[in-house]
């Protein structure tokens, strides 16, 4: 058995994950992209609530 490390919500995970499906599904002009901070400060909120 092997233990796989487990994926952490950080913004640059997320961001990662997102072009990822963006690749593989075909982007969209209109969503998924940042237009400011306030997708990274949500997300260090999060981890930051859940003892990240």
């Amino acid at each position: 058995m092997t233990a796989e490390k487990p994926f952490r919500a950080m913004c640059e995970n997320v961001m990662a994950a997102l072009q990822v499906l963006r690749d593989k599904f075909g982007g969209s002009e209109w969503g998924a992209y940042e237009k400011d901070e306030s997708f990274k400060n949500t997300m260090d909120a999060i981890c930051q609530t859940f003892g990240g």
